[in-house]
């Protein structure tokens, strides 16, 4: 279903796209008597299933913990696609640990944050990470083996410090397609003299996602500028990138880089993170050849808190 859905929705936009929800929980479920004298089914299982799928966007599949988890026990082979995504809060106060259920072809990796429950380190994160805004980004994906889809991730960052304290630290948070340990990625930070920066703490080493620390050479004063990049490899096998921007960004650019003759193309969408839903970029990407590599750009101005783009090629 949700194949035929990706196929029908490739080239719709706005109302004429079909977008589908789908929860998954289990528990009892009753076949009673409506007030119409008409069947109808109640029970803890329906309820309960019923406030997992609200919490989805489109195309998202949920799963609450204790499905989950025994799926995973009894039948490994679908462990790869039931990805933990944590705490999301439900009716009457209470909280379900949910996961997201995604793969080729169906399901959706972007799980909206309306009712997300962020732990308190996160939080303290989050509000290190908007200590600086962005003058410049450039997200830089770069090929380096079409059938493994390896892919170079580089991240060119020109930050001010919007704060009142000197910056000595920045947090980094990762995520990916594929399982991978942070030492496989080859993770490299540098700073504008082209100097190696210290890796403090990798706090969070999951399969698909990353969070750490780097230690400036020199801390940032407020109101100054730096430039930092970081460089980290991790398969693509989805063809698609997702970035939300934790910080506002003057001028921002994402490219793709591949050698001559792979067939290309991209498709943007604007990606709203509370409910999930997608709308079509209103700039187009540019298309170029150097050398012998084809590179696809696309840039924007003013970019803002919050605001997410989804990259699909």
């Amino acid at each position: 279903l949700h194949k035929s859905l990706f196929r029908y929705n490739e080239n719709k936009s706005g109302k004429e796209r079909l977008t589908i929800r789908i929860g998954i929980d289990m528990g009892a479920v009753y076949i009673v008597k409506d007030l119409n004298g008409k069947d109808n089914v109640w029970g803890p299982g329906i309820i309960l299933t019923r406030r997992v799928m609200d919490l989805c966007g489109e195309m998202n599949i949920f799963a609450s913990a204790r499905i989950a988890e025994d799926v995973r026990k009894l039948s490994p082979e679908y462990e790869g696609m039931l990805h933990p995504i944590g705490n999301y809060s439900i009716k009457h106060g209470e909280e379900l640990v949910i996961y997201n259920i995604y793969g080729k072809g169906f399901g959706n990796k972007i799980a909206p944050r309306k009712a997300k429950v962020v732990a308190p380190n996160l939080e303290r994160d989050i509000r290190t990470v908007n200590n600086f805004s962005f003058n410049y980004l450039k997200i830089n994906l770069e090929m380096l083996d079409p059938k493994t889809t390896l892919t170079r991730h580089t991240w060119f960052m020109d930050v001010i410090n919007v704060s009142k304290k000197p910056m000595e630290e920045i947090f980094y948070s990762l995520d990916g397609d594929t399982p991978k340990e942070f030492g496989d990625m080859n993770v490299n930070v540098r700073d504008d003299r082209n100097n190696a920066l210290e890796i403090l703490s990798v706090n969070v080493n999951k399969p698909y996602h990353k969070e750490f620390n780097i230690q400036l050479n020199r801390p940032i004063k407020p109101k100054q500028r730096r430039t930092v990049i970081l460089e980290y490899d991790w398969e693509e096998p989805e063809r698609t990138y997702f970035y939300r921007f934790a910080s506002g960004c003057k001028h921002f650019v994402f490219s793709l880089t591949s050698k001559k003759g792979l067939e290309l193309g991209m498709k943007i969408l604007k990606v709203d993170t509370e409910t999930g839903s997608k709308v079509d970029a209103t700039t187009q990407p540019v298309i170029s050849s150097v050398d012998d590599k084809t590179a696809i750009t696309w840039e924007k101005n003013d970019m803002t808190i919050d605001e997410a783009y989804q990259f699909n090629w």
